[in-house]
């Protein structure tokens, strides 16, 4: 054998396994993020925090700060949850949910008033967003300002006729602005819903 074929067929053994060697192809972003989700709907929040961080290592992106907040926000880590909702906003500040969702552990860490501003923010977004209405009756309703509170569940029916909830919540608005039969009124139209949940209330309030 010529030594100029050896040396190929030594160059080409080489080559082979130098590729035997490396190790199988990374996975994206997007099947780290695949892997999370299942392991989020099986409530394995860490393991599934590991795959997102991972995912945000290899490309950061809105999706994967997202998930890791409400994954670390299950597990009660609610500081380091708002340092993903940041993250997430600083790369799409036009996101209605991520303030929705960022007000909701400010209005529990009784942040009230940049809870407030979140939900604001969420309505500007996106007018339609029920959730957002929601959330900022119940944070109108915690700081006693029940008339607002009742404006936003109002809203809420606007968009959603049937949420029994809602009527419960304007009727809690009325009992604390004294105005009771109004407020019976309303428990009894959500009693035709959610019987369980408005008889509750009838009980107690409406006796």
């Amino acid at each position: 054998m010529s030594s100029c074929k050896h040396f190929f067929l030594v160059l080409y053994f080489l080559l082979f396994v130098l590729v035997q060697a490396l190790p199988a192809q990374t996975q994206t972003a997007e099947s780290y993020l695949k892997q999370g989700k299942e392991k989020m709907n099986k409530k394995e929040y860490k393991r599934a925090i590991t795959d997102f961080s991972i995912a945000l290592e290899i490309e950061p992106s809105v999706e994967a700060y997202f998930l890791r907040a409400t994954a670390k926000y299950m597990l009660d880590n609610v500081q380091e949850a708002l340092t993903d909702y940041d993250n997430a906003l600083s790369l799409d500040p036009y996101n209605a949910v991520i303030y929705n969702s960022r007000g909701n552990i400010k209005d529990e860490l009784k942040r009230t008033v940049e809870a407030m501003k979140d939900y604001n923010k969420a309505i500007s977004l996106d007018s339609n967003y029920t959730n957002a209405y929601y959330n900022r009756a119940i944070a109108h309703y915690n700081v006693q300002e029940f008339k607002e509170a009742q404006s936003d569940f109002s809203h809420v029916l606007l968009k959603t006729p049937q949420d029994a909830e809602a009527m419960i919540g304007i009727g809690l608005c009325l009992v604390k602005m004294n105005k009771a039969e109004e407020a019976c009124a309303w428990f009894t139209k959500a009693r035709q819903l959610q019987p369980a949940l408005a008889e509750e209330y009838l009980k107690k309030l409406c006796q």
